[in-house]
């Protein structure tokens, strides 16, 4: 090896040509490392251009004040709930208030909201924050959902919600059982807009108050309007009380 490096150093020529190559490899390989510094940084400024101009033509829904009666366009039912395991491979039951089919014991507040936003909504959807143990379920279906013991999927609202047009929201629930809690919400909106862009606003029913609308992805979409994913959870704590209840 000696022998080779006293060849090389001691021929001129072999020395230049070798120094052009490495300087040339060198060379190359600060060139690729710019080319996708450079190519990175436009990923980033072209994907913070595509999300300035997403949340420019956002929509949002703005609770706005009740003068007079309200027409509810979509009526739902949010209340908590308890979950009881069978013997059964993964299966449970939801476990409701007992006075839950009680009218007499019903409250409900009216919102009217309103799309101030730059977009067009096409399906609104009115979900628990909290699925593990909240339910918001169409009004219409919480019996279905209580004698069948199974938390429904969240209530649709179909009709679109063009720029400036608002909707009426009526939101019962239980005396006794008006669910709120102190740093977040028990409901969430969905909503997907014209462009099939997904968005949620956290909604502080109980203050009046609904939060600027945040863009999601499509995982997050259907993981807030699916049971699917509540399923899932409520499996994996089964296998957990089942191993439990072994021992």
């Amino acid at each position: 090896m000696k022998e080779v490096f006293d060849y090389i150093s001691n021929n001129a020529f072999l020395t230049t040509i070798i120094g052009v190559i490495v300087g040339a490899v060198f060379s190359m390989l600060g060139s690729i490392y710019i080319s996708n510094k450079e190519r990175k940084e436009r990923r980033i400024e072209e994907k913070q251009r595509e999300e300035k101009e997403y949340y420019k033509n956002k929509p949002e829904l703005r609770v706005i004040k009740n003068s007079g009666i309200i027409v509810p366009d979509i009526s739902v039912f949010i209340s908590s709930y308890k979950v009881k395991f069978k013997d059964l491979k993964e299966e449970y039951d939801a476990i409701f208030p007992k006075d839950i089919l009680n009218k007499k014991k019903y409250k409900y507040i009216d919102y009217k909201l309103k799309n101030i936003g730059r977009t067009d909504i096409n399906y609104l959807y009115i979900c628990s924050a909290k699925q593990n143990n909240i339910m918001v379920v169409d009004y219409d279906d919480l019996i279905s959902s209580v004698e069948s013991k199974y938390v429904f999927p969240c209530p649709l609202y179909e009709e679109k919600i063009l720029q400036n047009e608002t909707v009426n929201i009526r939101i019962y629930y239980l005396e006794g059982d008006k669910i709120s809690f102190l740093f977040s919400c028990a409901i969430c909106l969905i909503i997907e807009d014209e462009n099939n862009n997904y968005w949620e606003q956290s909604f502080f029913y109980e203050q009046n108050k609904l939060e600027q609308s945040r863009r999601i992805d499509y995982k997050e979409y259907k993981r807030n309007i699916n049971t699917k994913y509540l399923d899932d959870y409520w499996r994996k704590q089964w296998k957990i009380w089942f191993i439990n209840k072994k021992n």
